[in-house]
């Protein structure tokens, strides 16, 4: 997988794996997991960041003021579905945890998008994806 221009960036908190990353405008160079429906850079990379050693495992791929592995525009990478899960083709959103949800198709509510699906995948579970960023403005009813 090529990367393309990938922001350098230091987390301002813990960012778990294959999750959503945001900007962290408190800070210069930093980043943080994403919340639900916010503008993202990109997702975060699949490992943690620390061996799976018994007494060391740590649950996150970057914690406070540790770098951030990011996937950017273009990259094909892995997300964790959140509620719902996706089917290939969503256009899919950060939700609440950084998770992947399908946007919203009706309502008032620009959508934030943040990743392709290439694949489905069902609600906990890792499924491939394109990362994009774009909005969407649903069809008013």
């Amino acid at each position: 997988m090529g990367r393309n221009n990938t922001p350098q960036l230091v987390a301002t908190g813990n960012i778990r794996p294959c999750r959503f990353v945001k900007m962290d405008t408190g800070e210069d160079n930093s980043g943080a997991e994403a919340d639900a429906n916010e503008v993202t850079l990109g997702i975060s990379e699949e490992g943690t960041e620390a061996a799976p050693i018994p007494s060391q495992t740590t649950q996150y791929h970057a914690s406070d003021g540790t770098p951030i592995g990011l996937y950017s525009a273009g990259d094909i990478c892995l997300l964790k579905a959140g509620s719902g899960g996706w089917t290939r083709g969503d256009r899919l959103k950060s939700d609440a945890d950084g998770q992947g949800v399908t946007i919203a198709s009706s309502g008032t509510t620009v959508q934030n998008i943040g990743a392709i699906a290439l694949e489905s995948a069902a609600v906990g579970a890792f499924g491939r994806v394109q990362v994009r960023h774009e909005s969407y403005r649903p069809a008013l009813a």
